[in-house]
């Protein structure tokens, strides 16, 4: 009895230091071990410009019905983006099977048997007899090795959502661009039209001049070449145009449509600017810096569980074997069997403690790109800034320009009138002139561009 005791007493001992080792929890304090340092400000953040609070999806500042319609047609159809909330799913059923770890099992097995004995015995014939066998099994969640799971499971499935997040800010991200370089080539073109027109009615008026030979066939034949010139810019446009149509159909889920927005193609009007906020709110707003840090929580847990690992379960297994004689004796015979067995890991050739080191690695690199992936995001503030603010001063100073060329061709149209000037140089002023016309256009773009992806960069919403 006093040996009986002893064990005991032993056992307690042994279980309570195991619960008081293992139950340490695996915490990282982010404020203090965050690898990288966290700014005050955004470095090209400018007080000139009103800002105002925006809510909604991140688009809907553009004032756009045609691109309301886009993004939501991307948001249903996009393949990848499907395949997000299929990861997502998938995530959730692991929360449920790891839940399911930490409840009973019970199955049932049954069987027949058929049992012959020769003639002459006492019980001669043919026998048929039957087996239940129900099984009980349960582990007891000694030290918190299963509720690690769970927590890992139910991070990673955090994880998924917000990675579906980040998947639908960048594919809307990428849709919104084509929809502007869509408009653009199609302004372009546009233009590319008009400039033609002009540039038509310049040679026939050079064609009638020669005939009563007021200029020479070299200045007619430079009007041609500059004429060709815009029909070789209107195929790259054309071109353009269509890859742009090509990649877009593709976020779509749709084959190639070229007429979907030719009828739509407006200017946009530049949205007001939002709120720019502190960058350590970045880490609350970000789909993709959440989701790197639920992956790092899930590695976290998924350490614990790995030490844990390394301690001996608690599993209560109960057996009843039921055997069945036949109709004058359902029950022929039945057997009980529970036990509560403490299973502990003797010798693995080190396998357990590699998966700890393992994970310990895994949840350093998780951490580490946690750091890296807020740095992209201050990186994609900051650059966004740094472009809407050159395509600003570009806009304003080509507008400028624009006004000059103009005046300086009517006065080479004027000095060629009177001959003080070749044509060539009215051939200059003319392309200077449509050029700037076209980086306008493109610069126009740009901002609106640039304007998208600060929205986008700060984390906004896309439902």
């Amino acid at each position: 009895m006093a040996a009986i005791c002893s064990f005991q007493l032993y056992l307690s001992i042994l279980i309570g230091f195991f619960i008081l080792t293992a139950c340490q929890p695996v915490k990282y304090n982010l404020e203090r071990e965050f690898p990288t340092d966290i700014p005050d400000s955004f470095v090209y953040e400018s007080d000139a410009d009103p800002k105002v609070p925006i809510e909604g999806p991140w688009w809907t500042p553009f004032g756009r019905e045609d691109l309301d319609e886009l993004m939501n047609t991307v948001l249903e159809n996009n393949l990848d983006l499907k395949s997000a909330w299929a990861r997502i799913y998938a995530a959730h059923a692991e929360v449920l099977m790891a839940r399911a770890n930490k409840k009973p099992e019970i199955n049932l097995g049954v069987g027949i048997e058929l049992e012959w004995n020769p003639v002459g015995t006492d019980d001669s014939g043919v026998g048929l007899g039957g087996l239940i066998n129900p099984t009980f099994a349960y582990e007891y969640d000694l030290y918190g090795r299963l509720d690690s799971l769970v927590r890992s499971a139910f991070h990673s499935y955090q994880f998924s959502y917000y990675d579906q997040e980040s998947t639908s800010l960048i594919l809307t991200g990428t849709a919104f661009d084509l929809f502007v370089e869509i408009i653009k080539y199609n302004e372009l073109m546009g233009l590319s039209f008009e400039q033609e027109k002009i540039s038509g009615r310049l040679l026939d008026l050079l064609r009638l001049r020669f005939m009563i030979g007021e200029t020479t066939a070299l200045d007619v034949n430079l009007q041609k070449l500059q004429l060709k010139s815009l029909d070789l810019r209107k195929i790259e446009q054309e071109s353009s145009l269509d890859q742009s149509y090509i990649a877009l159909s593709v976020l779509l889920g749709k084959n190639p449509d070229r007429n979907y927005f030719l009828s739509k193609s407006l200017p946009l009007l530049l949205p007001p600017k939002p709120y720019l906020e502190n960058p350590i709110d970045l880490l609350f707003n970000r789909p993709d810096i959440k989701s790197a840090y639920e992956d790092f929580l899930a590695s976290g847990f998924d350490l614990k569980a790995a030490i844990l690992n390394c301690y001996p379960r608690l599993v209560v297994p109960i057996s009843l074997e039921i055997a069945i004689g036949g109709l004058s004796n359902v029950i022929d015979e039945a057997l009980v069997e529970a036990a509560i067995t403490l299973i502990g890991p003797l010798y693995d050739g080190g396998r357990r403690r590699s998966q700890v080191r393992k994970q310990r690695a895994i949840i350093e690199d998780k951490l580490n790109r946690l750091g890296a992936q807020f740095l992209k995001a201050i990186n994609e503030v900051e650059k966004a800034l740094v472009e809407e603010r050159e395509a600003t001063f570009l806009i304003e100073t080509i507008k400028e320009q624009i006004e000059q060329a103009g005046r300086i061709l009517s006065m080479a149209e004027e000095s060629y009138s009177i001959g003080i000037v070749d044509y060539l140089t009215v051939i200059d002023a003319i392309q200077s002139l449509q050029a700037l016309e076209r980086l306008l256009v493109e610069k126009q773009a740009d901002l609106m561009i640039a304007r998208g992806k600060l929205y986008r960069s700060l984390g906004m919403k896309c439902f």
